[in-house]
């Protein structure tokens, strides 16, 4: 069984746990990047995810992953912060361009306060075909909380 972990990092929290996930399972990384980076300028960068989320607008990915790429991994962690209690919309970008059919998906967050929000609920109604476990909020987690969670998590 081979392990895909693509996620969403604005601050590098997402991408630490990332990482640690991708260590713990031997999976692969995968960075989603949007094409316009966003704002260095925290408010900022608040302001134009909330003005995405009001349009329900799907941002250009910098690097997209193909159907033929996936098609090599059984499983895979998707993993985002919160922004305005969901998951951001270039999480949906990603999910939307691909046939999740048959594969195993683990999603997996960090926020500065907020909840999963039914973020793993609304990537379920994405990923048709797709089995989709509950998601995971790994705010407070250790590195050994996160190696734990994924060992359980990817069993």
């Amino acid at each position: 069984m081979k392990s895909l972990v693509a996620y969403f990092s604005y601050s590098g929290n997402t991408k630490r746990a990332a990482e640690q996930i991708a260590k713990a399972v031997g999976a692969d990384l995968f960075p989603i990047e949007p094409a316009a980076a966003y704002p260095a300028s925290y408010n900022e960068c608040l302001t134009r995810a909330r003005d995405e989320e009001s349009i329900s607008r799907r941002p250009q990915m910098k690097v997209q992953l193909t159907q033929a790429q996936l098609e090599t991994y059984d499983t895979i962690f998707i993993g985002y912060p919160i922004w305005w209690y969901n998951a951001p919309m270039i999480i949906y970008s990603f999910a939307e361009s691909l046939d999740f059919s048959n594969k195993r998906i683990i999603p997996f967050a960090v926020s500065g306060g907020s909840g999963i929000s039914g973020s793993d609920t609304a990537l379920k109604k994405i990923c048709k075909g797709a089995k989709v476990q509950k998601g995971t909020m790994l705010n407070g987690y250790s590195a050994a909380d996160i190696r734990n969670w994924a060992l359980a998590a990817i069993k």
